[in-house]
């Protein structure tokens, strides 16, 4: 009687561990190959390359002598 009893738990644990292991790797596998995807869509075509310049934005960028004085301005702090 104890002796069936152990077989039927050891199996039933080898069960479930073969199962959920089993749906934890095809889970693990499905989130890394979606990640790879999004991480790489331009190079696999899936999406246009931006249709920026990266220049542009910093020719209107204030120096930072300007943006620190502008910052300690703003909290009430004198320059030191």
């Amino acid at each position: 009687m104890l002796q069936s009893r152990r077989k039927f738990w050891r199996k039933l644990n080898y069960q479930w561990h073969l199962w959920l292991g089993l749906w934890t790797a095809i889970f693990v596998v499905v989130v890394s190959l979606t990640g790879i995807v999004l991480n790489h869509k331009i190079a696999f075509g899936m999406m246009s390359d931006p249709k920026h310049k990266l220049g542009s934005a910093l020719t209107s960028a204030l120096p930072l002598e300007r943006l620190v004085t502008l910052s300690m301005q703003a909290f009430n702090r004198p320059l030191a």
